[in-house]
């Protein structure tokens, strides 16, 4: 009886091992600081951090290391995308399909020196809406992404709560917003952040926002002339 309860126990731990070992290979989350190699800086390959609208997520471009993948986060659902284009730091890449096994696609190009990163295409089933926005990082330029919500608090009845994601380069903040429903209006804006501070004007809403000093959390308001108002809140989730 010994001897089967120590076979069961060893069983027991080795379905823990592998299970724990599966969900680390599975769980694809970038690091939260910085890994882009110096080498990299100036060439194609390396590290590009991006955000996710129509719904909402992030994904991180690993292209160093022979890792050549895209790890991506949506909806709370986790890919990983693989290409078959072969990857040369310091070579031109011109539009690399990427692709996971949830049916998401991204292709990717960029000058041979890492600058002008394009998203060429971006599908994911089921959301016609969804956009794909990047950033190359550096060894000594982190990109953070935020994701979030603006939501309506006062105005008439057209007025609409949506997203608004953000990726934050030094002192230079990236907004993306997409309303919820109606049109699907969406846009983007550029705004420099002084003093964990910075504003905002969005078609025709402008916002006034406050970053904390970890850099983990964005909140703030918006409004606009028809008498729409929001509370915004965005959290740092790379």
């Amino acid at each position: 009886m010994k001897q089967i309860k120590t076979a069961a126990t060893i069983l027991l731990l080795l379905s823990l091992v592998f299970s724990c070992s599966k969900d680390n290979n599975d769980s694809n989350n970038p690091p939260s600081g910085i890994t882009a190699q110096p080498a990299n800086d100036n060439k194609s390959g390396g590290v590009y951090k991006g955000t996710i609208t129509g719904s909402s997520g992030s994904f991180y471009i690993n292209l160093q290391d022979g890792d050549n993948k895209i790890y991506t986060v949506f909806d709370g659902q986790k890919d990983t995308l693989s290409t078959t284009t072969v990857i040369t730091s310091g070579a031109a890449i011109s539009q690399a399909l990427f692709t996971g096994h949830t049916g998401m696609s991204l292709v990717f190009s960029v000058s041979a020196d890492g600058n002008n990163p394009v998203v060429n295409s971006f599908t994911i089933p089921g959301h016609p809406f969804a956009e794909a926005f990047m950033f190359k990082e550096k060894s000594n330029q982190q990109v953070m992404v935020f994701e979030g919500r603006f939501t309506k608090t006062a105005g008439p009845a057209n007025c609409e709560s949506g997203m608004i994601n953000a990726l934050l380069i030094g002192n230079t903040l990236y907004g993306y917003f997409k309303e919820d429903g109606g049109q699907h209006l969406s846009g983007h804006f550029t705004s420099t952040v002084s003093n964990n501070q910075f504003s905002f004007t969005a078609v025709s809403a402008t916002g006034n926002c406050t970053i904390n000093s970890s850099k983990s959390q964005i909140t703030g308001t918006a409004s606009d002339p028809s008498g729409c108002a929001s509370t915004v809140s965005c959290t740092r989730t790379l």
